[in-house]
């Protein structure tokens, strides 16, 4: 020989290849999904390939065609608390509500406010928590008489802001945690 070399033909699925091997598999899957189809599987092997069944998260087949499965509907699968959004093939889960903790898909659970600087409530009142949020309890009333602010300070507390007006309910109105 003259150091050229002759190409050789491929069999249908194959392409030439590099020197070291001789024809390569053609994923026919990779370019317009085969030709298989919308959402339908498309399963490459050496030398062809074949369409499978519907992609997950569709139903139906191939000959009739796959449709997307609305999730949302049939399986209800995220937290009650939460807005489930359909996508081809899948679903997402919107984020748990002020108050909770959580994802929308594995649950939303209450947090315990109080459990964190009495919930912002006043160190006077008790902190109760309640189903998505807390609520404080009234200032308390003075044993001492008007004029003397809490813990013997001359500075008032924001929420409790003297003695002498304790009594005054603190808003009982649920203050839900900011995520």
């Amino acid at each position: 020989g003259d150091g050229t070399t002759d190409a050789c033909a491929c069999k249908s699925g194959y392409r030439a290849g590099t020197a070291a091997e001789s024809c390569q598999d053609i994923d026919e899957c990779g370019t317009d999904n085969g030709g298989c189809g919308a959402h339908v599987r498309c399963e490459n092997s050496p030398g062809g390939f074949k369409c499978g069944g519907c992609q997950d998260g569709f139903t139906g087949d191939a000959a009739s065609g796959c449709v997307d499965v609305d999730e949302c509907q049939m399986l209800a699968p995220c937290d009650p608390r939460t807005q489930c959004t359909n996508t081809p093939g899948s679903f997402t889960c919107g984020a748990c509500p002020n108050g909770y903790g959580g994802t929308g898909l594995a649950g939303c659970m209450d947090i315990d406010e109080c459990l964190t600087n009495n919930g912002g409530c006043d160190v006077l009142t008790t902190c109760s928590n309640v189903v998505g949020g807390r609520s404080c309890s009234a200032c308390p009333r003075s044993s001492s008489g008007c004029g003397r602010t809490r813990h013997g300070s001359s500075t008032p507390s924001a929420r409790c802001p003297a003695w002498c007006d304790a009594g005054a309910p603190i808003p009982t109105a649920t203050a839900a945690r900011a995520s």
